[in-house]
């Protein structure tokens, strides 16, 4: 590839592969004297800068980041973490001494609402290692609220996200955020261990975590949404009686139907064809919509009826033939999408969340 830098008045002809990177690369920016290169490392994103000769002169160890651009030997950086909302980052390169950083702005979380990071690591069904971020501020929490998504390459990584930021900690929760295989967080192959015929390990991953916790004597309510409201569908029919209570979001809940329903189409790449003998019959033995069984723990599904991703036919229907089996769960619609924009809509949203797990917690 070429680059016209317009402080040396020219064009650099950079060969075809300049760097090779056995980590997952999120983006790069390219300044005059160097290559940025983000990357996914033990589920976070460090930023490594090469020269034009792809030699490695410089890494910056961060926590997630959402947004970086140079402009000439300037790299700026925007970064987020669990407790940060967001910090600009300016890194400076003078090829004669270097790179020199200053931070341009930063908003932290108040000191009451931090949380304390740690990493778990467990094994998994398959011999696989599992990680998950534990966010709490007790030792002794009423419950862990294990999350989770595990689809579609997309890494669940550190981030000032409604879902992880949720006054759950001030209110006495812990929050485990779980790293599934079908996420980017490990590479390509990470994810295709969890799409197609492959779908169930994520759900197994996921087990394992409410089993982990369950282990130490606490109460679990698993979450999710889109299509992490498919793992919790999925795993409350698998391991009812290790889950308290579920709360299931916006959800794919419908295996066998799911491609004619909205934008549903676009996902046969991920999930595989309902209508191809070879994927049906998987998608059936582990679609939450078909495999509802008596006895499931108290549930919590949301939905948005202009919700124009996942149709919200799929939390209605799951709702009705769920309690027609005699089971508990209640049916949250909003009046937003996919994705609620507007501040009132979502402090209504979540307050019927955050009283529904307060009662769970209470009732068990």
């Amino acid at each position: 590839m070429s680059w016209y830098t317009k402080k040396k008045n020219e064009t650099i002809i950079l060969p075809d592969s300049m760097i090779r990177s056995d980590l997952p690369i999120i983006k790069a920016s390219l300044g005059i004297d160097f290559l940025s290169v983000e990357v996914i490392r033990d589920y976070r994103t460090p930023v490594i800068f090469y020269d034009l000769k792809g030699r490695k002169i410089h890494e910056k160890t961060l926590e997630n980041v959402i947004l970086m651009d140079s402009k000439d030997n300037v790299l700026y950086i925007a970064e987020t973490s669990f407790n940060t909302r967001y910090k600009i980052i300016r890194e400076v390169y003078d090829p004669s001494i270097g790179f020199s950083t200053n931070i341009i702005e930063e908003i932290k979380e108040d000191k009451e609402d931090q949380v304390k990071v740690k990493d778990v690591y467990i094994k998994g069904e398959d011999n696989v290692t599992l990680h998950a971020f534990l966010l709490t501020k007790s030792d002794r929490p009423k419950a862990v609220v294990v999350y989770g998504y595990g689809g579609f390459r997309i890494p669940i990584l550190p981030g000032h996200n409604i879902i992880h930021r949720l006054p759950l900690s001030r209110l006495g929760f812990s929050i485990l955020v779980t790293n599934l295989r079908g996420g980017n967080e490990n590479g390509e192959e990470w994810h295709r261990q969890g799409m197609l015929l492959n779908k169930k390990n994520v759900f197994k991953d996921f087990e394992e975590f409410v089993r982990f916790v369950k282990g130490f004597g606490g109460k679990v309510i698993t979450m999710g949404s889109s299509n992490g409201g498919l793992l919790v569908g999925a795993t409350i029919n698998d391991i009812p009686n290790l889950v308290d209570c579920a709360v299931i979001g916006h959800p794919v809940l419908d295996m066998l139907r799911y491609h004619k329903l909205y934008v549903g189409k676009y996902w046969i790449s991920e999930y595989g064809d309902p209508d191809k003998p070879e994927f049906r019959d998987y998608l059936a033995s582990y679609s939450p919509y078909h495999n509802i069984k008596p006895g499931l723990p108290n549930t919590f599904v949301y939905t948005g009826i202009s919700d124009d991703r996942v149709h919200p036919g799929h939390a209605l229907k799951y709702v009705a033939k769920s309690r027609s089996m005699g089971n508990n769960v209640l049916l949250f619609v909003n009046d937003t999408g996919h994705a609620v924009a507007d501040p009132e809509s979502l402090a209504l949203e979540y307050s019927y969340l955050l009283a529904f797990m307060e009662e769970c917690v209470k009732e068990r």
